[in-house]
C-alpha cells in the first residue's frame, strides 16, 4: 500500500485555539528576555493579540498574549486521535516526518546517539523518529491527552508535566530538542537554565 502525507483536507482541530481572541482571553506581559516594559506595537493580530518590538533589547515578542496558552493543548483525545487517525493505523504518514528526519540528520553530525529529551513533543511525532534513529528518546508534554496518545499508540516514553517539574536527574542528556516549540515559551529564560542543568557537560540543543 502505497503511503500518503496527511494533508489539510484531512485536519480536526483537537485544541481550543480560537480564531479571534476578547481582550478577557489576554494577558500583557513585559519582555521576556530582559524583564522591560518599554515596547513599540509593530503588528495586531486575531482580535487582540499584538507583536512588539523591546525598545531595550530589541526582542520581537507576543504582546499582549494569550492566556494561559498552553492550555490550548489540553483538547479531547478523541478528537486529537480522529486527526492523526491515518497515522495512527499506518495508511499515511505524518507530513512532517521529511522534516524531522532532516532536524535528526543535523543532530546526528554531532551526537549520533545517546539519550534525547524531547521538549513539548506533543503526541510524539519527531520523538518516535529520534527513536527510530537510533536514540534513547524520551518525550515531555503538558497535555495529558496528547503524551497520552503518544504513549497508547506509538509506545512512546513520555511524562505528562513541565521541564520546571520534571524528574529527570542533572547532567542526564546528551541531546535536548526542542522542535517548533520555543516560540510559545512564556519563560524561555528558566527554561533554558533548566535545560543546561539536565544536559551532559558534552552534550547539545537543538531548538527550531
Amino acid at each position: 500500500m502505497a503511503m500518503k502525507t496527511l494533508g489539510e483536507e484531512s485536519y480536526i482541530r483537537g485544541g481550543t485555539q480560537k480564531d479571534f481572541y476578547k481582550i478577557e482571553d489576554t494577558e500583557t506581559t513585559s519582555c521576556p528576555n530582559c524583564g522591560s516594559s518599554h515596547s513599540i506595537k509593530i503588528h495586531s493580530e486575531m482580535g487582540n493579540l499584538g507583536i512588539v518590538d523591546c525598545l531595550d533589547c530589541g526582542l520581537t515578542y507576543a504582546n499582549p498574549r494569550v492566556k494561559n496558552s498552553h492550555q490550548n493543548y489540553w483538547g479531547d483525545p478523541d478528537i486529537y486521535f480522529e486527526e492523526g487517525r491515518y497515522i495512527f493505523n499506518g495508511t499515511k504518514i505524518h507530513h512532517r516526518d521529511k522534516n524531522y528526519l532532516e532536524e535528526l540528520s543535523h543532530i546526528q553530525k554531532f551526537k549520533d546517539s545517546g539519550k534525547l529529551l524531547d521538549v513539548g513533543c506533543n503526541i510524539g511525532f519527531f520523538l518516535r523518529k529520534a527513536k527510530e534513529k537510533g536514540f534513547d528518546a524520551i518525550g515531555l508534554d503538558p497535555s495529558e491527552s496528547l503524551s497520552g496518545l503518544g504513549k497508547k499508540h506509538f509506545g512512546l516514553n513520555i511524562e505528562n508535566n513541565y521541564l520546571n517539574n520534571c524528574s529527570f536527574e542533572d547532567k542526564t542528556f546528551d541531546v535536548i530538542t526542542l522542535i517548533d516549540v520555543f516560540e510559545h515559551l512564556t519563560d524561555p529564560i528558566i527554561n533554558l537554565k533548566k535545560i543546561k542543568s539536565h544536559l551532559k557537560d558534552d552534550g547539545i540543543v537543538c531548538i527550531k
